[in-house]
Order: C-alpha cells, then structure tokens, then sequence
C-alpha cells in the first residue's frame, strides 16, 4: 500500500491519454477523429499535448480539430449513440441538431443496456464474494440477485 501511495505521489503513475508511438506518429487528424468518434470534447487536446510533452511534441491542433469534426459525423448517428451509452461513455451534448432526437433515443437505450451488464456483474461479483466460487446450493438460481438488475428499453 505505501508503494502505491509513493509512485502516485511522485508521479509514476498516471492517466497519459496517448502513449509513445501514437505521440511520434504525430497523425492527429486520426487523434481527432478517434476523440470525436467516442465522443470526447476538443479540450481532450490539452490532455494529448500534456501526455506527448514528454517526447517533446506538439499536437497539430488545425489537423486534430478536422479529425474530431469529421469523428463527430460518425458520432452523432443513432447507431453511434447506441455504441456510447453501451460502453457507458458520457454524453457531452455534441450533437446539438436534427439528429440529437434519435441519438438520444439510442444513446439511452444503449445506456440502459450498459447500466443493466453493470449490475449483473457487480451482483455476480457480490454474490460470490459471499458464497464463495466452490459454494453449489441446490437453490442457487433462486438466490442468485440478479432480480434487482433492471433494464430499460428506451
């Protein structure tokens, strides 16, 4: 514990956004456009020029900035709403239009799916933190908690 307290604080560890090959193959035009595919806000750049600062690169805003406008065409569909809410991405209101309506509608649908596995997991993840993985009851699916898991389709 006292390791992990001591590579934290001095800064061993850390959230970089981008790693070494992607920071030297300076392509930010694909940088942009994988953040506004997922949906990212443009600020998320601060981020890569902290992460490549090290390498002595700077990110090519103009190129990153083309990138994230066209990833945000892929973004903004229903089916792009859906991929979101499924891997439990926020929303950050990019999508301001005509087509915002559906993908929302997706977006939570995709949301609620992701909600829904969530809870399976921790449930199942309780369930057997309790029982143990050896523990067979006859009744297991009777007690098995995934009742309170609820999923919602939009």
């Amino acid at each position: 514990m006292r390791v992990l307290i001591v590579l934290l604080l001095s800064g061993m560890i850390g959230c970089a956004t981008l790693n070494k090959e992607t920071c030297l193959s300076e392509d930010w035009y694909q940088v942009g456009f994988a953040d506004g595919r997922n949906g990212f806000l443009t600020e998320r750049i601060i981020k890569h020029d902290e992460a490549c600062a090290k390498y002595d690169i700077s990110p090519d805003e103009p190129s990153y900035l083309q990138g994230h406008t066209a990833g945000l065409t892929e973004y903004c569909t229903p089916e792009g709403g859906y991929r979101a809410g499924s891997l439990g991405y926020r929303y950050n209101n990019l999508c301001a239009g005509e087509g915002e309506a559906e993908f929302l509608k997706s977006y939570r649908r995709g949301y609620s799916a992701y909600r829904y596995e969530r809870c399976l997991v921790l449930q199942h993840h309780h369930y057997f933190a309790s029982y143990g993985y050896g523990y067979h009851h006859r009744y297991h699916a009777y007690y098995w908690p995934a009742y309170s898991c609820r999923y919602y389709d939009y």
